[in-house]
């Protein structure tokens, strides 16, 4: 997951409680979960590396759909902790004219990844078991666009002592752009985190 540092100073500081998952937890401000729902976005996204997977078709032709199966563990950016990531990606390339879709349907299951607020806070997550992730694009050499949902619930645990079983309801939007010396890319992101409704766009890699 990202160590996010370019949170908006203006999103207010009001407090909500845990959702239904539990009755217990500690309270998240607004800008506390708007950075674990942008750590979310940016961090379990399972990429588009599986384009080259999509077979050969005839001149002209579509290529036939392929579905890669995901099953795999990879560190945190460089905060330490690891998110694990199973189920597929189906993908329908056209070869010709490298324009084509991806489908998405797969868990992400976080271990001890670590997210700092603008605050200066560090909440490390953990799943509680994972978040399901689900979602469709259009991709193309120089585009993609689509959107995920995050569906699920997993544990925080804060540097300042607080701790919460978090349910995630949250669809990212996103929008990449690809060029010859790098990509950009944004994630609009709408939902709830802890019961705490988030609605702020952001910039994501792809």
């Amino acid at each position: 997951m990202r160590s996010l540092s370019g949170l908006a100073a203006a999103l207010a500081l009001g407090l909500a409680a845990c959702g239904d998952f539990t009755s217990s937890g500690d309270p998240l401000s607004e800008s506390e979960a708007a950075a674990l729902a942008e750590a979310l976005a940016e961090g379990g996204f399972a990429g588009f590396g599986a384009q080259g997977a999509a077979p050969m078709g005839a001149p002209g032709e579509a290529a036939a759909r392929v579905t890669v199966t995901l099953n795999d563990t990879a560190p945190c950016d460089d905060a330490g902790g690891t998110v694990a990531v199973a189920g597929s990606m189906t993908v329908d390339i056209n070869q010709t004219t490298n324009v084509g879709t991806f489908e998405f349907n797969y868990t992400i299951a976080p271990h001890g990844c670590q997210v700092t607020t603008e605050g200066g806070k560090v909440f490390t997550l953990d799943g509680d078991p994972n978040l399901t992730v689900t979602g469709n694009f259009d991709w193309s050499e120089t585009s993609a666009d689509g959107s995920l949902t995050y569906d699920g619930k997993f544990k925080w645990e804060a540097s300042d002592g607080r701790a919460c079983a978090c349910g995630v309801n949250l669809t990212a939007t996103y929008d990449f752009n690809f060029g010859t010396t790098g990509s950009s890319g944004s994630a609009t992101l709408n939902g709830t985190v802890c019961g705490v409704t988030v609605n702020r766009t952001v910039s994501v890699e792809a």
